[in-house]
């Protein structure tokens, strides 16, 4: 999704789910304005006291406000706390035969960002401040929704950070729960919890399982989705 801020555009209950591990590959579909605009998917595996994401996905999307038609794919790698705060991320974005990687890691009391590109690209750097509790939300990433899910579950009284790759920015994100809902996965029953994500010019409404696995994301205000494949939810009347 283009997430667009400035100028530039993420206990178990005993019920009878499909089971499957929790570092099988979550995969989605990504539609804008109830149309197959692309693909995203990841896995989340746990190593010692860290989590090790990988992430990928390829998009064709049309214009949006401002906001030009672009198509593409990227590749992200990220290791995490236990707590889900980050510890290192890069993102190779691939436009054309443009290629752009965004490192973000802290250093020296800062979130640093470098970027390094190919075929035209160009190698930049930039600081921002350090806070616990951050998250990266790169474009058209289901990982990212899943992920600050994760982190409010575990810090649920923590204030939390987004830092927007494509923006060069860092905001603060609430998460916040409103309720469940019914859907379907793999055709047996799930019931879901409700996550509210609030930025400053921005919400997206996330659906879990029990386990906090997304199964699917709403950006009202785009038109939006990402849609977890095999699920279903009831249409609103």
């Amino acid at each position: 999704m283009r997430i667009k801020f400035v100028a530039v555009l993420v206990p178990l209950a005993l019920l009878s789910l499909p089971t499957f591990a929790a570092d099988k590959e979550a995969k989605f579909k990504i539609t804008m304005n109830d149309k197959a605009v692309g693909r995203t998917s990841f896995t989340l595996k746990q190593n010692g006291d860290k989590y090790q994401l990988n992430s990928h996905g390829d998009y064709v999307a049309p214009a949006s406000g401002d906001d030009p038609p672009m198509s593409g794919d990227y590749r992200r790698t990220s290791t995490l706390t236990s707590n889900y705060d980050l510890i290192q991320d890069a993102t190779t974005n691939e436009v054309g035969t443009n290629r752009l990687t965004i490192y973000i890691a802290p250093s020296g009391g800062k979130l640093a960002i470098g970027a390094g590109g190919q075929g035209g690209g160009s190698s930049s750097n930039l600081q921002l401040d350090l806070h616990p509790n951050t998250a990266i939300v790169p474009n058209f990433d289901a990982a990212a929704v899943e992920i600050l899910v994760r982190m409010h579950a575990k810090l649920p009284d923590a204030k939390m950070w987004a830092v927007i790759p494509s923006a060069n920015v860092e905001l603060p994100v609430a998460v916040t729960t409103a309720g469940t809902a019914d859907g379907t996965f793999g055709g047996s029953p799930v019931t879901l919890t409700h996550y509210v994500l609030k930025f400053p010019k921005l919400v997206i409404e996330a659906y879990t399982d029990p386990s906090l696995n997304l199964m699917k994301a709403n950006f009202p205000e785009q038109h939006a989705a990402f849609t977890r494949e095999g699920f279903q939810m009831p249409a609103k009347p």
